[in-house]
């Protein structure tokens, strides 16, 4: 399977590349430099070093003709728009936020329109467009920095002027925004006020009326990732609707499973988190139709390309980075995981049964946190210290509100049953809110680190990813483990990556 990761890393190279330099001839050179470090490394056998060169080559080629790469762009900002909501609304007390994209580029609008607008609405707008300024004081949020990583090339300095050239047109758009505005809906109905907004966080990454106080609590612990949907909420889901259709004897587990993935990947916003759950859940699915199983860093190289297909500039979203590591740190953690499942079956007191299993969780929490650092100080300028330890609880509660956020929604017009799952999921939802709160104010929760260095911070994560794996082998040499199964510990459900 050399060609899989050759093809990947060729791809990455060149979309960091495009992404990067303003020079075509500096970004073709920088792509060459790395088909050649790909094609130079031996394989074992020369049909494989030829089919890891052509592979490399043709994903430079496929990121080179995407459109977005060859997007014309002119120097001057212009005044008026004209493209699709590419976005989920998001809503505000003043105006709503958005952003179009366009043959342009990506441009944010902040609006006070009364149009009912959706997801891939085509729409005509009209604002003076200006780039954002700098951040003035030491540590403070460079919204410039994210725009030119999200490749966004300007935002309404006012309210803009938005005129409908084509909604509700769109099936896709209207039903992804039905959705979400159906489910944040459900959530104020059957939940109070303080725990409403967190409920359609957890549920579909709707974080518009989430108080900022709480939202910085899920940030100083480490685990804001709760309120992004992302493979935790799609495995959830698969996996407690699949269980449900296996008990009650169904046999379209597999479809059911996939069209719910699609369902909230695409109602989410489709992004790159989302996308990489549904393609490994697709790649899953077909390989147990060919009786076959996948392994987890070829699975994980799949999904980055179709990533990269998707949108070339995806290498430098925040999301997308951390999502990626992430699942990194479980893989190199799956195996010590393994080993200390096998020391929780072997045990026979319930206290060595709770211990190795909160050892576990925190193992694999551990590693997570430790991949991810160099990319959450480059984004985010800080990072937490207690993340391991945090993700434990909190990481539960999420999971189960998630899950009984769901069947809530789905069993919430049946009365009675419906009282009870939203009385259910207030409990939790308090819960989450009080353990965030009380982590947060633990002292030095979290360290600021500055500005970190791009080059750096790839050296470092490349490095981290590769002592752990070292590490997570050697801790297994010798010790009779089975099939790692690739599961977070602490799920309600043990879903699949």
């Amino acid at each position: 399977m050399r060609p899989i990761f050759a093809v990947t890393l060729a791809m990455i190279t060149a979309s960091f590349a495009v992404a990067t330099q303003s020079t075509r001839i500096i970004a073709s050179l920088i792509m060459m430099v790395g088909v050649l470090i790909i094609v130079s490394v031996p394989p074992a056998r020369r049909y494989r070093r030829i089919a890891s060169g052509v592979s490399a080559i043709v994903g430079c080629i496929l990121v080179c003709f995407h459109p977005l790469t060859n997007s014309k762009e002119s120097a001057v900002l212009p005044r008026t728009v004209i493209g699709d909501v590419c976005s989920p609304i998001r809503k505000g007390d003043t105006s709503n936020r958005f952003t179009v994209c366009s043959p342009a580029g990506k441009f944010v609008v902040r609006t006070r329109t009364d149009l009912n607008l959706n997801y891939l609405d085509r729409v005509h707008v009209t604002s003076d467009f200006t780039v954002p300024e700098p951040p003035r004081n030491i540590g403070e949020f460079d919204y410039q920095a994210w725009c030119k990583f999200h490749h966004i090339r300007g935002v309404s300095s006012a309210n803009a002027d938005v005129l409908a050239v084509n909604i509700g047109q769109n099936p896709i758009g209207s039903f992804v925004s039905n959705v979400r505005l159906w489910i944040d809906l459900q959530c104020k109905a059957g939940l109070p006020v303080d725990t409403a907004p967190l409920a359609s966080g957890i549920l579909l990454s709707i974080t518009d009326d989430l108080p900022f106080e709480l939202q910085e609590a899920f940030g100083r612990t480490g685990t804001v990732h709760v309120l992004s949907t992302s493979g935790m909420h799609i495995s959830v889901l698969v996996a407690s609707i699949g269980t449900i259709l296996i008990w009650s004897g169904r046999t379209t587990t597999a479809a059911t499973g996939l069209g719910l993935s699609l369902l909230v990947g695409y109602a989410s916003g489709g992004g790159p988190a989302p996308l990489r759950a549904v393609t490994s859940l697709f790649v899953r699915l077909i390989a147990r139709y060919l009786v076959r199983s996948p392994e987890p860093w070829h699975l994980l190289c799949c999904c980055a390309c179709v990533a990269i297909l998707r949108d070339p500039f995806v290498v430098m979203d925040a999301g997308a980075q951390l999502s990626f590591l992430a699942v990194s740190g479980l893989i190199v953690a799956a195996p010590i995981a393994d080993v200390i499942s096998q020391r929780i079956r072997q045990a026979t007191s319930l206290f060595s049964k709770v211990t190795l299993t909160l050892l576990q969780g925190c193992t694999v929490s551990f590693f997570v946190t430790l991949i991810t650092a160099p990319a959450v100080a480059f984004h985010m300028h800080h990072v937490s210290l207690i993340s391991p330890i945090a993700n434990l609880p909190v990481g539960f509660l999420s999971e189960w509100a998630l899950l009984i956020g769901a069947m809530a929604l789905v069993f919430g017009w049946i009365p009675g049953i419906g009282t009870l799952m939203f009385t259910l999921l207030h409990g939790v939802l308090r819960s989450l809110i009080y353990i965030a709160n009380l982590l947060a104010d633990v002292p030095y929760a979290d360290v600021a680190t500055g500005i970190a260095d791009p080059y750096l911070v790839i050296i470092a994560s490349v490095g981290l990813i590769g002592l752990c794996f070292v590490i997570g082998r050697k801790v297994i040499q010798g010790a009779s483990v089975s099939e790692p199964q690739y599961f977070v510990p602490w799920s309600p459900t043990k879903p699949l990556l």
